[in-house]
Formats: structure tokens, C-alpha cells, sequence
């Protein structure tokens, strides 16, 4: 086989295997595809029109000055401290990372983003996030192990890198 036409096969064979796999290409037809380099000579890769919208997810975690954020495709949010972003992003290991962006291309500014309610430990504590930027905390264990079987729903953040009251108002003890 020419290397001409083991290219071609390649490119048609990665475009169906791996990038349709990942963006969901619309079926095989001349109207959807389009070639690159060139439609003329036919060489090249043919990918879908679609591709570009596809493979840009609108929503996802990013970077901006030294800055973290998640946008939801309209609005962004901004994370405080350490802690914020890990509480944010728990049990979200399927939200897009998408690197460096201006956040002013992702969006409305939505200020602080909002903290899940869920327990969590710093400083040798364990400690209630109450969802609404307040958290309380525990100071004994039975305290926790009451309220913890009237919430077993409620997640478990683990350990946090950074101090709360960065981005969290303390209330005190938690009542049951």
C-alpha cells in the first residue's frame, strides 16, 4: 500500500476511533465532514463540522490570573482559599479542567461560588459546612456521631488544605 494511503486510512481510522468516540460525531456523510487540508485533493483528515463545538465544554474548572473559577456556560464563580475549590469540586472528578481562559470569555461574573453543605476536619476538629457559607462545629465526638445519623446523606470532604474561615463564616457549636 502507498504511504499516501496508509495516511489516509490512519486519519480516517483515529477520527472514527478517537475523536468521534469523544465528541459524538454526526454519521459519515459529505455534508457533516469536512477535509483538511484541502477538499480538493481529498488528503487529510476528515473530521466533523461539529468538532470545534463539541470538543469546547461550556462548563468546567479554569484559571485566570492566578485565579481558580468554574463557570456553568453563563455565570463564573470564584474560589477564596484552598479549601473552597476542594469542597467545590468534591465528588466532580467528571467536571472538565480547561486550563488557562480569561474568564470574562466564560461568562458573568457570580461572585464567591457556593459551598456545599457537608462535613469536614481542620485543626484537629470536625466541623458541619451548613451550605449557606456558614459552618459550626464539634466538640465531642458523640455531638458529631448524632447529628452525622440524621444527615447520612451528607458528604464527607475529608481534611481540609486550608483554613475555612477563609471563605466560611464560624457560628459556633453545632446543635443537633
Amino acid at each position: 500500500m502507498l504511504p499516501e494511503v496508509n495516511a489516509v486510512n490512519t486519519a480516517k481510522d483515529f477520527a472514527r476511533n478517537v475523536i468521534c468516540t469523544q465528541v459524538d460525531c454526526p454519521p459519515s456523510s459529505g455534508e457533516f465532514y469536512t477535509a483538511y487540508p484541502s477538499e480538493d485533493d481529498d488528503w487529510g483528515l476528515r473530521l466533523p463540522v461539529n468538532l470545534v463545538a463539541s470538543s469546547s465544554p461550556s462548563f468546567g474548572y479554569f484559571a485566570d490570573g492566578g485565579a481558580t473559577f468554574y463557570t456553568d456556560g453563563q455565570t463564573f464563580c470564584g474560589f477564596l482559599a484552598p479549601a473552597h475549590y476542594q469542597i467545590h469540586r468534591f465528588g466532580q472528578d467528571s467536571i472538565p479542567r480547561l486550563g488557562n481562559r480569561s474568564r470574562w470569555e466564560l461568562g458573568s461574573d457570580g461572585g464567591a461560588c457556593s459551598v456545599a453543605s457537608g462535613y469536614f476536619a481542620y485543626n484537629n476538629a470536625t466541623h458541619y459546612s451548613l451550605g449557606n457559607g456558614q459552618y459550626c462545629s464539634f466538640f465531642a465526638g458523640d455531638a458529631y456521631e448524632r447529628h452525622r445519623s440524621r444527615r447520612p446523606q451528607e458528604p464527607r470532604f475529608g481534611l481540609l488544605e486550608s483554613d475555612p474561615e477563609g471563605f466560611m463564616t464560624w457560628t459556633g457549636g453545632c446543635s443537633e
